[in-house]
């Protein structure tokens, strides 16, 4: 099963499941979306759906709640339990998507809009 552990995620708690093997299409549905904090499994099959190798310089730790929105803004990153937690950015899986494909994507403002535009490049890429 894929997805974000409550406590992982700013906006989305959904989850999928495809007979345990994300497809192409589950991956570009990630890459889409700029807001999330993925568990480390999930960002490692996204990356294996879409034949690029993982990093570990995507691997994100915080320490508790005051590590991951030391101001509280209210549009940042909430956990739903205070302590240590490791993940990826999908914003920055997303990118690192398109760069090792070789991909050009212009530059948006704002997380979902530079996300969708790299989900697009990629799905092109791909003949999807």
């Amino acid at each position: 099963m894929w997805g974000l552990d409550c406590s992982y995620a700013p906006y989305s708690t959904f989850t999928k499941e495809v007979n345990n093997t994300m497809t192409k299409q589950d991956a570009l549905e990630w890459v889409a979306d700029g807001h999330s904090f993925l568990k480390l499994e999930t960002a490692k099959d996204i990356c294996k759906a879409l034949n690029v190798p993982f990093s570990e310089r995507l691997i994100v730790h915080y320490e508790g709640q005051h590590d991951a929105n030391p101001t509280n803004e209210y549009k940042g990153l909430w956990l739903n339990e205070d302590k240590p937690v490791d993940g990826v950015n999908s914003l920055p899986l997303s990118n690192y998507i398109v760069d090792k494909m070789g991909l050009k994507v212009e530059s948006y403002c704002g997380r979902g809009f530079q996300a969708q535009a790299n989900a697009g490049a990629v799905k092109s890429h791909l003949g999807l």
